[in-house]
């Protein structure tokens, strides 16, 4: 099971977002000032609980895509 972190962040569209990152994703800028979530066995089950505590979480398209 990987952490999953949300971070605010630039898609590649250039538009600003929350994103969901795996613990080892290069886009994830500073893991110490993310919203760190429990350990999650998939990429979609850490976005059930982020879109918990943010509605607008989307999933990094670098990492958090596919299980």
């Amino acid at each position: 099971m990987k952490r999953f972190y949300i971070e605010i962040g630039q898609k590649d569209d250039g538009q600003q977002a929350r994103l969901l990152h795996k613990e080892d994703c290069q886009k994830l800028k500073n893991p110490e000032r993310a919203v760190s979530l429990s350990r999650s066995p998939t990429s979609s089950r850490a976005l059930e609980e982020a879109q918990r505590l943010f509605r607008d979480t989307q999933k990094c398209p670098h990492c958090a895509t596919g299980d």
